[in-house]
């Protein structure tokens, strides 16, 4: 198996090319996610920006939370389904979903508000428990946060809330959160810690502090 899981991710390098429609991106991007552990390399997000753009890069991030990859190992074959069923555990995101964060921040207004929109617009139709994603990549727009929170608080086993506790700035929506602490160390390498540590400080300043206690 490990062999034909090498062979397939040399497969999903070769074949990545913006010409590809962006669902179609998305599925391969996915498959070498679940292959590579979520060890997609962000310059692989760059050359996308690059070659297909800002927004064609947003719709293959957005189509990347509606599917799911399962190995199916009696049958060695790989099943592509719909999002599946909420984990129990606070799963990562991929410094290939994060590194759409950074050419948004570079991006000229009028295109940031495109892609904006599209992610915005996008919310509804992504599985709740991955709604937090959004969030995390339009960290100017807190009220992003505040909504998803309000909508999702009563949800049990949703650790992906934890998430949002980063970019909200709503005094009484973080108190709220607060009961759904996840001990979960994310500001470690495993979840990409360095940029979380920056954005909380960024945008909670001194009152962020807290966070970083053990």
């Amino acid at each position: 198996m490990a062999k034909h899981r090498r062979q397939a991710i040399s497969q999903i390098d070769g074949l990545k090319t913006t010409q590809l429609p962006s669902p179609v991106m998305a599925v391969l991007t996915a498959l070498e996610m679940k292959c590579t552990r979520y060890k997609v390399r962000e310059d692989v997000m760059d050359q996308i920006v690059q070659e297909g753009g800002l927004e064609y890069a947003t719709d293959v991030i957005i189509h990347l939370q509606q599917i799911d990859i399962k190995w199916d190992y009696a049958n060695n074959v790989i099943i592509i389904l719909p999002s599946g069923i909420a984990p129990d555990y606070l799963e990562q995101y991929s410094r290939f979903e994060l590194r759409l964060r950074k050419h948004l921040s570079l991006a000229e207004e009028s295109l940031w508000q495109k892609c904006a929109q599209k992610l915005i617009a996008a919310i509804p139709h992504i599985p709740e428990w991955r709604q937090p994603l959004i969030a995390l990549l339009l960290p100017e727009k807190p009220e992003i946060a505040h909504e998803i929170a309000q909508r999702l608080l009563g949800q049990k086993k949703l650790p992906s809330l934890e998430w949002l506790k980063i970019v909200a700035t709503d005094e009484h929506i973080l108190a709220s959160l607060e009961k759904y602490h996840e001990p979960y160390a994310i500001f470690d390498d495993y979840y990409c810690g360095a940029i979380w540590s920056a954005t909380v400080l960024q945008e909670q300043g001194v009152a962020a502090l807290p966070r970083f206690a053990p």
